[in-house]
């Protein structure tokens, strides 16, 4: 089968590797569509897994294999990969609460053991998520990030007629954009630079969609006497952060979604002075993406819009250089 294998930094080179051998309680699947997820590009640009790594966490597919002891599936089901490893014995696992397992980095699809970029997929039982009819390939391969964002919004309580500031008009925050807009949030706040996902978050519907500006926190302030409770960063600046902070009225919450590369630095003084409840959130829990699917299935949000680019594995490089320009590429998915 081909694959797209990480070779070192900025290169992927698509080989002819073996077909994966299943054992019991695993299953084959062959990938019909593979998001490249931020984290994807990094690994790319920076070469934060090892060298080797098949890449692409966010995928959907076909059954074509399964091994003994992997119950309630069948050979020809769709799926789509609930990508999340766990070891079983923590507290988390048992919870569900997959992303905060201890073993989670070194069990994950797509992170050290081989994802979806590629003809063919090997995943325990338990990752493989039957996918309801409503939902297309297309659609399920982004269903990872619409967990994700299902969990971060769920962190924070929000509430219909309370406005709220979302930095950053990626797949994350538009999508982040949706969920606030389908629970009653008004006004919704975009803060974005690229004039191509500004245009985005309109259409989304947001009420005020503006460029980063100094004087962002007093332009708000002018709109919203009340002030503004809740603030979402789903880029992870300092910038943002900081602006963040300026924003959200005292005993307000920001929501960290967003990762920067690089360590930021805040000034500790002021957000103890302004109490406020600074949550960060990572990966999903089991109910999130079961929340996700309903999300989909109920057209909560809107996935498909969200497509900028589909391209042949043969491309995956195009892919990953494209959604380096954030006014050139917005979700690419893709197509073994």
């Amino acid at each position: 089968m081909k694959a797209a294998i990480l070779t070192g930094k900025r290169q992927i080179a698509v080989k002819e590797i073996p077909k994966p051998q299943i054992g019991p309680g695993e299953l084959l699947t062959k990938v019909e569509y593979a998001g490249i997820c931020g984290s994807d590009v990094h690994a790319y640009q920076d070469l934060i897994f090892p060298v080797g790594t098949i890449l692409g966490h966010e995928f959907a597919g076909t059954i074509t294999d399964i091994g003994d002891g992997s119950s309630g599936l069948k050979v020809g089901q769709r799926i789509v990969a609930r990508p999340a490893g766990m070891c079983g014995d923590c507290e988390w696992c048992h919870r569900g609460e997959l992303g905060l397992c201890k073993n989670h980095w070194s069990n994950t699809l797509g992170l050290q053991i081989p994802g979806g970029f590629a003809e063919y997929v090997k995943m325990k039982s338990y990752m493989a998520i039957p996918l309801p009819d409503a939902i297309s390939f297309q659609e399920a391969a982004q269903l990872e990030p619409v967990a994700v964002t299902y969990h971060a919004v769920d962190r924070i309580p929000t509430h219909v007629g309370e406005p709220a500031v979302v930095f950053g008009a990626g797949p994350i925050g538009l999508l982040v954009l949706q969920f606030l807009r389908a629970a009653g949030v008004r006004p919704t706040y975009v803060i974005e630079k690229s004039p191509m996902r500004r245009k985005k978050a309109e259409e989304f519907g947001a009420e005020f969609v503006w460029p980063p500006s100094p004087d962002l926190p007093d332009r708000i302030r002018q709109k919203e006497k009340g002030g503004i409770n809740t603030v979402f960063d789903c880029v992870g600046f300092e910038e943002t952060m900081q602006q963040g902070l300026d924003i959200v009225k005292a005993g307000g919450k920001i929501l960290l979604i967003g990762i920067s590369a690089q360590p930021i630095s805040i000034n500790q003084l002021r957000w103890v002075q302004k109490g406020v409840t600074v949550v960060a959130t990572l990966g999903y829990f089991v109910d999130h993406f079961a929340g996700g699917i309903r999300a989909l299935e109920k057209k909560m949000v809107r996935v498909d819009s969200l497509v900028s680019h589909v391209f042949s594995l043969h491309e995956i490089e195009k892919g990953m250089q494209l959604l380096e320009n954030p006014d050139q590429a917005l979700k690419v998915l893709i197509r073994p």
